[in-house]
């Protein structure tokens, strides 16, 4: 549900800005409240009777998430590049990095939509780094040495929305690339242990809990 709830939000999110691109306006909230209404409804991915809440609960808290980011965040963003797909080749290096940006502003900020259950009091250290590599992939491809980053929180079923910063030191370069090296070097020697210690190690958010079981052990919650 969580899955279906945060892809039909930013697809609604992205019909939105998509748009303004061209006409520099927000698109009507009710009519960004059926797109996601409609949206939602034709995700078969998931067995809504098998779930916490039932689709129209999960309609409902998606209305009300919509309207509260179309009035609270979105009229600030003029939108550059919309899910922005992007390939950052790394100086000899075998391997490239790739990836796909949600928003980057007219004013070369990146901007990544996550939704949540609950207000954070600081964003994960994945999701820094996550915006991270994106900040020095924009850095990269467009010379532009002073970017920044934002992430913005839209909570379910609530209209408390926020947005929390993201700065980078001057070793952003090396720590994504070092990461990286790590990542290249253990699929090179088919190694990956499971981190399992991690929320993400679960049964809600991986679909290969069994497999890992198997081959690494250990027991996935």
């Amino acid at each position: 549900m969580a899955l279906a709830f945060g892809s039909s939000f930013h697809e609604t999110a992205e019909e939105n800005y998509y748009q303004k691109i061209r006409t520099q306006k927000d698109l009507p909230v009710d009519l960004l409240e059926c797109f996601f209404v409609e949206d939602l409804e034709c995700r078969d991915d998931v067995d809504w009777k098998e779930q916490e809440q039932s689709l129209d609960q999960t309609k409902d808290q998606g209305v009300r998430t919509v309207r509260a980011y179309q009035q609270k965040i979105a009229p600030s963003v003029m939108p550059k590049l919309v899910e922005h797909v992007w390939s950052m080749e790394v100086g000899g290096r075998d391997w490239c990095i790739r990836g796909k940006t949600d928003l980057i502003d007219s004013n070369d900020k990146v901007i990544d939509l996550k939704t949540t259950n609950k207000r954070l009091s600081k964003p994960y250290k994945e999701q820094i780094f996550q915006v991270g590599v994106y900040a020095m992939a924009w850095k990269v491809q467009t010379g532009c040495q002073n970017v920044k980053g934002r992430i913005d929180y839209a909570i379910r079923g609530k209209d408390d929305i926020y947005s929390h910063p993201v700065s980078f030191n001057g070793d952003l370069n090396r720590s994504v690339l070092t990461t990286f090296d790590d990542v290249a070097r253990r699929i090179q020697r088919e190694e990956w242990p499971p981190f399992r210690g991690h929320y993400l190690c679960s049964r809600k958010y991986c679909n290969f809990a069994d497999q890992c079981e198997e081959e690494c052990g250990g027991t996935v919650t």
